[in-house]
């Protein structure tokens, strides 16, 4: 009895082989791990830590809580009482609870901007407080432009910030 080889199956076994050759070789190879270790920002470590509990500091906040959503400028963390914290990763000092990368985050997840999150919670209805260092502003979303968001408190009064200055930005689900 002759047994041909899909041709497919073929090239899928020749593929997991090479795949399989690759790994074997970088687990040998130290600086080749060492290298692709250095090549993986903070957004993609704590894009691989998504479900998990972190701790993070920024020079004047401390955000505990359990990573949601990341891009390259921000970090979503559920927080307690139904609030999440959207935190700067420019004006972060430390995180701790970050563990070892076990997948590379999509590209297009980690383009959104705080615009992409500002819009989200001008949405929702959302009320924020959005502090910029030592500055507060709160209320709610009513406009967003490229690098900047129109908040309007319970005054009455809006008042645009600069979103890049953004140290951590609190949401209370509607």
């Amino acid at each position: 009895m002759d047994h041909q080889v899909d041709p497919r199956l073929a090239r899928l076994i020749a593929d997991l082989s090479e795949r399989m050759s690759v790994l074997e070789t970088a687990q040998a190879d130290p600086e080749l791990v060492a290298a692709e270790r250095a090549s993986i920002g903070l957004a993609g470590r704590l894009a691989s830590a998504i479900g998990q509990p972190m701790r993070l500091r920024t020079d004047a906040h401390d955000v505990m809580g359990q990573i949601l959503d990341v891009s390259a400028t921000w970090v979503e963390v559920a927080g307690e009482s139904g609030r999440t914290d959207v935190v700067s990763i420019s004006h972060l000092c430390a995180v701790t609870g970050l563990g070892r990368v076990t997948h590379t985050p999509r590209i297009v997840d980690l383009q959104r901007g705080w615009g992409y999150i500002l819009r989200r919670c001008g949405a929702a209805g959302s009320r924020v407080i959005a502090r910029l260092g030592t500055l507060e502003v709160s209320g709610r979303v009513v406009g967003v432009g490229k690098d900047q968001a129109d908040i309007v408190g319970d005054d009455g009064v809006v008042g645009t910030i600069v979103a890049p200055q953004l140290h951590v930005l609190t949401v209370w689900s509607s």
